[in-house]
């Protein structure tokens, strides 16, 4: 790779970290449209940026989320996030206090950061319709397994359509596991992953379609400059 294509890929993974953690609708649509400008005028694949050597090494990051509350949801949505854009999540409950600590790429992380925050910002909003603690439980479990699900299900089709989304895939697989075995070194060990229970529930079958429907994962990586959560 000459170093003027390196430069721009550089700049491509850049201006998509933006994106991910713009503060406003403007910024975000500015820097997403900016790096697709720049990958239609290079030519430049899918792949070639995910594996990119210009890319952030892996390493860990201030938590993803600590809070008291040990909300199952909130560690099925962590997970399943990290495992789709390349990171890796640990949870840790110290004191009454579970934390979430997550490892990969920088640029990533970013990702991973703005999704779960945008996510449960509406989780917790669509789960206001339901009635009494329980089903509300049993909502947010299943949106989060729902939006997981419609962005695998996504990420599966880009799979099928792109030439390229197979390695780019097999890429993203590789960042993970290089990611859990950077916790793994870290922390020596002394955690769990983050899962949901199933509940059996009407409120639990509305949150999965709930979730499903909240699925951002075109708007980061299909070229579009949507704002997640812009309607």
């Amino acid at each position: 790779m000459n170093e003027k294509l390196q430069k721009v890929m550089q700049k491509v993974v850049q201006l998509r970290a933006l994106a991910a953690r713009a503060g406003t609708q403007a910024e975000a649509e500015t820097a997403a449209a900016q790096a697709e400008s720049l990958i239609a005028k290079y030519q430049i694949d899918e792949a070639s940026i995910v594996s990119s050597d210009v890319a952030e090494s892996i390493e860990q990051h201030d938590p993803l989320w600590s809070g008291k509350l040990n909300e199952t949801w909130r560690g099925s949505l962590c997970a399943g996030l990290t495992k789709i854009h390349g990171c890796a999540v640990v949870a840790s409950r110290t004191k009454g206090i579970t934390t979430y600590m997550i490892a990969g790429r920088k640029s990533d992380v970013e990702i991973v950061r703005y999704l779960f925050a945008w996510l449960t910002v509406e989780i917790e909003r669509l789960a206001t319709s339901e009635h009494g603690r329980s089903n509300r439980t049993a909502f947010r479990c299943g949106a989060a397994t729902g939006v997981i699900r419609a962005m695998r299900a996504a990420r599966e089709e880009e799979v099928k359509v792109a030439p390229t989304g197979a390695s780019a895939a097999i890429v993203l697989s590789t960042r993970h596991d290089e990611s859990m075995a950077h916790l793994q070194k870290v922390l020596g060990g002394a955690f769990r992953s983050g899962g949901a229970r199933r509940v059996a529930s009407g409120a639990y079958q509305r949150g999965i379609s709930a979730g499903g429907s909240l699925s951002p994962r075109s708007a980061l990586t299909s070229g579009s400059t949507k704002l997640l959560g812009s309607g």
